[in-house]
């Protein structure tokens, strides 16, 4: 997954691209190019030709209309210009947003994760309505503290989705069925022979083997459960956040660090991150020997079946 840029990453790179636009079109248009041009032709006429009078004023009047042109352009139409260029990238941006979410969303589908799909639409929808707030709110003292914590939050739970989609895909490897009928049928079998036959002995491995891929399975379920509550929590905090955001507002008070709604980000991310970490196992000693085993679990049962 493509890593977010920060608020402040987004708004200096656009502020650089939108100056960039305005000089580009004003050196660019009509208007300055063709005295551009009357002047160096008149230029090159005197170099082929020699000095004379008419390609002298030729070349003055092309320069200083062409000059003009983009004095006038940039400085007086820069802000119409800048608009333009403007909603022009926004309706871009736009477009590749929808894009991305739509080629995100289709993971889900592909697996048949509904979960995981409407996991996804919910905490797009939180955060734009969060982002899209506070983009009208820029002028206010920290509103890019609360974009930089509405960022990572999102961002969070999408990495929380796709640790979720790798766990379902995982899982629906794994016949759980099929080994629990292999499970009931072996015990039946064991349970008619005798204890220190070498058979029995063979099949009692089997069962034991099937029950810790199956506990393993129930395991990764509950941590597959986790993950779409602990996206769920940060979709909770960023409604949350654009609440307090707009009551803010419309109450005249300063957006600060010390809010509980910034407050409250924070604290989702840094539980969710602790989440994610305890369930890729950074905090699971004795089952991290086990993953294997689940791993494996899918093509066993397969070929058991």
């Amino acid at each position: 997954m493509s890593k977010l840029p920060s608020s402040g990453e987004k708004d200096t790179g656009t502020a650089g691209k939108i100056e960039r636009a305005v000089f580009l079109d004003a050196l660019q248009h009509p208007t300055t190019l063709a005295p551009a041009a009357l002047g160096l032709l008149s230029v090159i006429w005197m170099g082929a030709f020699g000095m004379s009078a008419t390609p002298v004023k030729g070349a003055l009047a092309g320069g200083l209309l062409s000059a003009a042109s983009w004095v006038f352009h940039y400085f007086v139409r820069g802000e119409k210009i800048a608009a333009k260029y403007a909603q022009k990238q926004i309706a871009r941006q736009q477009e590749a947003d929808a894009a991305s979410k739509q080629a995100f969303e289709q993971q889900f589908f592909e697996i048949g994760f509904s979960e995981g799909v409407r996991a996804a639409r919910e905490l797009d929808t939180a955060y734009d309505q969060l982002n899209n707030f506070l983009k009208q709110e820029q002028a206010r003292g920290t509103v890019a503290r609360f974009r930089t914590l509405a960022d990572d939050c999102y961002r969070e739970g999408r990495q929380l989705l796709l640790q979720a989609l790798a766990l379902k895909r995982a899982l629906r490897a794994v016949d759980a069925n099929a080994l629990t009928r292999e499970q009931a049928l072996w015990r039946k079998q064991v349970s008619g022979m005798a204890a220190d036959t070498p058979a029995a002995r063979s099949l009692q491995t089997r069962i034991d083997s099937h029950q810790r891929r199956l506990d393993l399975y129930a395991r990764r379920q509950t941590a597959l459960q986790d993950l779409l509550t602990e996206c769920d929590v940060l979709e909770a905090a960023l409604e949350s956040a654009y609440l307090e955001a707009v009551d803010l507002v419309r109450s005249d008070v300063q957006l600060t660090q010390t809010q509980g709604a910034a407050a409250n980000l924070e604290q989702a991310v840094r539980a969710a991150r602790r989440v994610e970490d305890r369930l890729r196992g950074l905090e699971q000693g004795p089952d991290d020997r086990e993953d294997d085993v689940y791993r494996e679990a899918g093509s066993s049962a397969n070929l058991n079946v």
